[in-house]
């Protein structure tokens, strides 16, 4: 046991020592050129009662994506402008005969947006709410060509909804 011991920490000291000399490790990876996208996004569906009687239903929403993403980093690189086209996919997770304009069936359309990011270690950030983000595939120039995001915000403006929502989007960013 006590063999054991001393190699692993001459294993977990040789470690330390390489990540400290290349640096590499510890960088930020950096999200440049074109990517595929894909995103899921899920609303919570809201019920309301009155004295044990469903009073309102908000049904939430579902919907998911597939774009182009064009990265231009900025002289940082871990920030900078970034351009979507692509299509989306949503509607209503709840349909009822009791919800009236709130009965939306799924629909499709083409999507084109741009917009600035930035990104950290442990996120990446569009628009007001952060990702959290896991690289992979990371390359000699420290570029991921993989990158996998998941988040939960408030959404005051789901699909055809009044009132807030909480939203789980989750999805994947591959290099081309």
């Amino acid at each position: 046991m006590g063999l054991f011991n001393k190699v692993n920490k001459k294993v977990v000291l040789a470690v330390i020592v390489s990540v400290s000399l290349t640096g590499n490790v510890l960088a930020v990876p950096k999200l440049s050129g074109n990517y595929i996208v894909s995103l899921t996004k899920n609303c919570q569906a809201t019920v309301t009662y009155n004295n044990n009687v469903i009073n309102n239903i908000q049904p939430g929403y579902i919907s998911a994506s597939l774009y182009q993403l064009k990265i231009t980093p900025n002289s940082t690189g871990v920030a900078g402008t970034i351009i979507f086209s692509g299509y989306d996919e949503r509607g209503n997770n709840l349909r009822s005969n009791t919800m009236g304009s709130n009965n939306t069936l799924q629909e499709s359309f083409s999507s084109n947006k741009s917009g600035t990011y930035a990104n950290t270690a442990t996120t990446f950030t569009t628009g007001s709410s952060p990702y959290h983000v896991y690289y992979g595939s990371i390359d000699s120039s420290n570029i991921a060509h993989y990158a996998a995001l998941i988040r939960l915000k408030d959404d005051n403006n789901a699909y055809n909804n009044s009132v807030p929502n909480k939203c789980s989007e989750q999805g994947t960013l591959v290099r081309q």
